[in-house]
């Protein structure tokens, strides 16, 4: 299943918002996404406003898990300080997403890498037997 990217917002918000004060950086980074995905800003004012509850889609493909988990760490690292609340909601994220915690810090420890290399690593840290 390919990825609803009003959801996947409603997620970041919800991280955005974890250690009760969205930084700048993480609201640009928020406004992004939104029109990378051709969503108004007004959307993503209305969700910090009022983030609605969000449910984790498990039937989601592989790609667009990693596309989400990316992103939760992309906008971790937005403003440069990453407090332990983040990243419990991340680990969370992860395992309900059928990955391990261990996903999170190993995304974050490599994410200077490409993306497309990131994906594969991780696919072969998840799933290798």
């Amino acid at each position: 299943m390919d990825i609803d990217y009003t959801h996947q917002l409603c997620i970041l918000v919800h991280l955005a918002r974890i250690d009760n004060d969205v930084a700048p950086e993480e609201k640009d980074l928020l406004y992004l996404i939104a029109r990378q995905n051709q969503l108004p800003e007004s959307f993503v004012d209305a969700l910090l406003h009022k983030t609605p509850p969000y449910k984790v889609d498990t039937n989601l493909s592989y790609s667009a898990k990693f596309e989400i988990l990316y992103n939760c760490v992309r906008l971790m690292l937005a403003d440069g300080i990453i407090n332990q609340h983040e990243i419990d909601f991340c680990g969370k994220l992860s395992v309900e997403m059928g990955f391990s915690q261990e996903v999170i810090q190993f995304i974050t420890d490599r994410f200077k890498s490409s993306k497309e290399e990131l994906k594969d690593d991780v696919f072969q840290l998840a799933f290798a037997s």
